[in-house]
């Protein structure tokens, strides 16, 4: 992507949701999808008043592809989702173990406690966020702590 692309995608972004891009990050967004936990990874931003993910369709393995010639490959769907700033309750780091047991419906999302630091050194960790309206976001930033940082600011 161009440089020039790159100030245009945001351009739009920012007049979509009406004011600027105040943190943006690559990410892994984690969902249930036809029964089974998936991840697509994308630009998490904040945005003005709202919290934004987009996906980009994977380019794929070029040497893998010689191998799968006559595979047909899945149709790619554009993934984007966004919530208020303001109906965000919580966030906060859980085990990425944790976060799988949740996606799948055996842990309730009120049973989700915070990784503890030792957890967080020798485990992955994923994002947790908790929004008012009974929905919930687990995602993977490059760099959680700044996330956090950053929408704490924006609240």
């Amino acid at each position: 992507m161009e440089e020039h692309d790159v100030r245009d995608y945001f351009e739009k972004v920012e007049q979509r949701y009406g004011g600027p891009v105040h943190f943006k990050t690559f990410a892994s967004f984690y969902r249930i999808t036809e029964g089974k936990v998936t991840h697509t990874s994308g630009l998490l931003c904040i945005v003005h008043e709202h919290i934004y993910f987009e996906d980009f369709e994977r380019s794929g393995n070029t040497l893998l592809n010689l191998f799968t010639t006559g595979k047909k490959k899945p149709e790619y769907t554009k993934f984007i989702i966004d919530r208020p700033i303001s109906k965000v309750e919580t966030c906060f780091q859980i085990p990425s173990s944790v976060s799988q047991t949740f996606l799948q419906g055996r842990i309730h999302r009120d049973q989700l406690q915070p990784s503890t630091r030792m957890q967080r050194i020798v485990s992955k960790s994923r994002l947790y966020i908790r929004f008012s309206d009974q929905t919930d976001w687990v995602v993977d930033p490059l760099d959680p702590k700044k996330f956090i940082d950053a929408l704490e600011e924006r609240r």
